[in-house]
């Protein structure tokens, strides 16, 4: 069920005026203002001059769409909403981006209750049609679709996401700042973001000031090795050595001591309580300090039903170990003779070798267009946190995994826990610990400092 036609609400671009063909300040109501936009004659001479005018700015806005385009990878499928009646400057520039989004091959529709049968000619005309489910207050979605929605209110936000929550790994939205709207003193409910702000936009800021794209990864940290509950039916991992290839068992019986445990390959085992290793459930982001640990969660963590990234692959030793358990694993590192040395070396027939470099936009889309239910991430143990940080972003932006294993010395000394922060909020809190941490030491010297000034008043 969508929500009802009054939580759309008439949208405000900055100090724009209002224009009068569009709304009129005596209107009481918003279902009155839609009414009357629906019921204005079509005037060919207005929709000719939006036209002219849209594609005027295409030249304008071409260099600006392709340089936001670069930030994050987008879906096909773009539903836009609450752009306007395009009659003013701010939402002929928000349509010519659409435009430029058309032409560039992306699916667009479009719908706003304030558009007038004018407006709706003019966006046919530019090839974008109306959008009947966003007529119909419907946003619920079935595949990945990019929700175009520039200096929206925020219970349309709402609307789209509510409608979606199950289904955060299919929507990106284009909008205001989630962030920003928590900020105030009542703030709505709005679920945790991944933000990545738009460029600057001098020639029409009031087009596209504060906008971001919107990821919703729902991925909580977790930290190797995981605690077992040891309790009958859970998947667990053994920490045995010897029986490392065996990968991941559930437990059938539990003693006091001890439990009975069955593998993949129908083997059984009695093994100590002690030997017991978490299998973590995802969408989570898996966290790992050392090689000896990151190739255990390879064994433990992946089955016959995964397709695997793994980048940095380097020698290809893990990557032989997640060819055991995975369906396919797609093993990349930015190394030339190391994946050329692989291929001659390692004889795997469900593992593909790429030489890429994540961090280049050419071939990062390469590795994005495939599609992968699990990502191992080691680009080198000691790389500074904030390398490890931009690419745990664009994994969670870009694939939606639900399993991200990460192998970061650096990350590891930081306190990760709870719901995934992007790396700004990651920075605000390894600064609140780190003045936390300063704040102490201050006290312990205040503290010292007093005893021994009372320590010279005794004598």
């Amino acid at each position: 069920m969508g929500p009802a036609a009054d939580e759309w609400q008439q949208v405000k671009k900055g100090r724009r005026q209002k224009n009068p063909t569009c709304s009129d300040p005596n209107t009481s109501s918003t279902e009155e203002l839609f009414a009357q936009a629906a019921s204005e004659p079509l005037d060919l001479v207005v929709s000719n001059k939006i036209v002219e005018k849209v594609q005027r700015l295409g030249p304008i806005i071409q260099d600006f769409v392709t340089e936001t385009l670069t930030l994050t990878i987008i879906p096909n499928h773009v539903r836009c909403l609450g752009i306007g009646c395009c009659t003013t400057y701010p939402s002929q520039y928000q349509l010519a981006f659409a435009v430029a989004l058309k032409e560039l091959g992306y699916e667009c529709t479009i719908y706003d209750p304030i558009m007038t049968p004018t407006a709706i000619h003019a966006t046919d005309t530019l090839g974008i049609p109306q959008c009947i489910q966003s007529k119909d207050n419907n946003y619920t979605v079935t595949e990945p679709t990019l929700f175009y929605m520039p200096h929206c209110e925020v219970d349309l936000y709402q609307a789209v996401v509510k409608q979606n929550e199950n289904n955060f790994d299919k929507i990106v939205i284009i909008g205001n700042s989630f962030k920003n709207y928590l900020l105030r003193p009542h703030p709505p409910t709005l679920p945790d973001t991944l933000e990545i702000p738009f460029p600057d936009f001098p020639e029409e800021d009031r087009a596209f000031n504060d906008l971001h794209f919107l990821h919703f990864p729902q991925h909580i940290w977790h930290r190797a090795p995981v605690q077992a509950a040891g309790n009958v039916g859970e998947i667990v991992s053994v920490d045995l050595k010897s029986r490392l290839r065996n990968g991941r068992a559930v437990i059938e019986r539990e003693g006091e001591d001890r439990v009975f445990v069955r593998y993949h390959d129908d083997t059984t085992y009695d093994v100590r309580r002690s030997r017991l290793r978490g299998v973590v459930q995802g969408p989570a982001l898996l966290l790992c300090e050392n090689t000896t640990e990151y190739r255990r969660l390879a064994a433990t963590h992946i089955t016959k039903k995964d397709n695997v990234l793994e980048i940095g692959c380097s020698t290809g030793s893990t990557t032989k170990l997640l060819s055991l358990y995975a369906n396919h694993v797609t093993a990349t590192d930015c190394g030339e003779l190391l994946i050329e040395d692989n291929k001659k070396m390692i004889e795997c027939e469900n593992v593909t070798w790429i030489w890429n470099d994540c961090f280049a936009l050419k071939d990062w889309k390469q590795l994005v267009s495939r599609n992968f239910n699990a990502v191992f991430i080691d680009i080198g143990g000691n790389r500074p946190s904030e390398d490890v940080f931009a690419l745990i972003q664009k994994v969670l932006a870009d694939i939606h995994p639900p399993l991200v294993v990460v192998k970061s010395q650096n990350i590891w000394k930081l306190d990760v826990n709870g719901r995934y922060l992007d790396s700004i909020s990651m920075e605000r809190t390894v600064t609140k610990n780190r003045n936390k941490k300063v704040n102490a030491g201050s006290t312990r010297r205040q503290r010292k400092a007093d005893e021994e000034n009372n320590d010279t008043a005794d004598e």
